[in-house]
């Protein structure tokens, strides 16, 4: 808008609801039971409080308006780049090679995305968009550079191996299928999309199957740590969540305890059975 000196805005389906759901954050974190952790995060998670979620409203606004501008092969380029930027950063930290000197950066699975699950879900995302640059660019330099990101961004994204990032991966492939049906492809990107299908199906191979991990990836892997799979975050069981929620949300039926709270209420309403001293001791 600042380039094109003019405020415009796109009506879409989505506004009005969008909005509602802002005013209803918005009086969630004004009643919350610590407004100061529905303000500004339960550390160090910054996402979920007031202002990410705001952030990402008027995101929203901004991308549906400026679909047709004139800057967004820019936009989508950036985009390209930054997965492929955290894609180095993540294979170079797989094979023991960590960037950062500080303690809480040198595990395998560190990644400035906030952790490896959520790279993967945003990869899967940053794959069909940065082929997309390579489908409907007529410079040979800008195509290569694609398809070069593109690889980098499945072989970082085989390396994690996430079931939930690879429903997403599916789900985008479909609907590239679905909405370029028209779009035809040269015999040389036809063989380059066959070559990263290859690559990506032989990293998942390497990363799935014991035997050849071992003998491929394995040796290359520097560091104490030469484990084949990276360590998931561990996640809270679904059952006890939903109850911890349900009881908070019982207790204020209204506002409920308030964005990026959960922290905050969940050590008086969860499930007894996370007490146990030798299973799920963690909670």
């Amino acid at each position: 808008m600042a380039a094109e000196l003019k405020v415009q805005m796109t009506r879409t389906p989505l506004d009005v609801p969008l909005l509602l759901f802002l005013g209803a954050y918005i009086l969630a974190s004004i009643f919350s039971l610590d407004p100061v952790i529905s303000f500004l995060g339960w550390h160090p998670v910054f996402f979920g409080s007031l202002p990410s979620v705001a952030a990402l409203v008027i995101l929203y606004f901004l991308a549906t308006t400026h679909l047709n501008s004139t800057y967004r092969q820019a936009m989508i380029m950036a985009f390209a780049i930054s997965a492929s930027l955290l894609s180095v950063s993540s294979i170079a930290y797989y094979f023991g090679h960590p960037f950062l000197g500080q303690v809480w950066a040198q595990a395998r699975e560190w990644t400035a995305a906030g952790d490896i699950t959520k790279l993967a879900a945003f990869l899967a995302i940053s794959i069909p968009l940065t082929l997309s640059l390579a489908f409907f660019t007529k410079d040979v330099i800008q195509r290569y550079t694609s398809y070069i990101l593109a690889a980098l961004q499945l072989i970082a994204f085989a390396l994690i191996n996430s079931l939930f990032a690879y429903i997403i991966l599916a789900g985008a492939a479909l609907f590239v299928l679905l909405f370029l049906p028209r779009l035809a492809f040269k015999q040389e990107d036809k063989a380059i999309m066959g070559g990263l299908v290859i690559l990506l199906v032989a990293f998942l191979l390497l990363v799935n199957v014991p035997a050849a991990g071992k003998a491929v990836l394995k040796p290359l892997i520097s560091g104490k740590n030469t484990s084949i799979s990276l360590n998931k975050p561990l996640s809270l069981p679904l059952n006890a969540s939903w109850q911890a929620s349900a009881q908070a949300l019982s207790n204020r039926p209204v506002f409920g305890s308030g964005p990026s709270t959960f922290g905050l209420v969940f050590p008086s309403y969860k499930p007894i059975s996370l007490n146990a001293v030798n299973e799920n001791n963690i909670w």
